[in-house]
């Protein structure tokens, strides 16, 4: 998977074993590859902002709230997955995306795991 747009080399290699469209599950093959997507718009480049999407998918984004709780949720698990510990980036993205947060078990799920939250 390849990998290209604003994300830190950090942020973009956290996704690289991803190798599915967290919409259609697809591996991006004869649907435009996969690339990631900011949830939010391009407000932060913070891996709780980041997507892996098929072209297909990605063109069909309407960033409605559910959508991007959608996807938060998908991110936030791949992420506990990768064992990411959050920081100042993390915090400041919560911050300003409430929305996605609010009686999520996932995220809860990831500040559990990090003392920090």
């Amino acid at each position: 998977m390849k990998l290209q747009n604003e994300f830190t080399t950090k942020t973009r290699q956290l996704f690289m074993d991803a190798w599915r469209c967290f919409d259609c599950s697809s591996n991006g093959n004869k649907r435009g590859g996969l690339s990631l997507h900011h949830i939010t718009g391009r407000d932060s480049n913070s891996p709780f902002n980041a997507a892996p999407l098929c072209g297909i998918c990605h063109e069909k984004v309407g960033h409605t709230d559910e959508e991007e709780k959608f996807y938060f949720a998908n991110t936030i698990a791949h992420l506990i997955e990768q064992g990411f510990k959050p920081g100042d980036d993390e915090d400041r993205f919560i911050e300003d995306h409430l929305y996605l947060v609010h009686d999520n078990v996932v995220y809860n799920n990831i500040r559990k795991k990090n003392a920090k939250y």
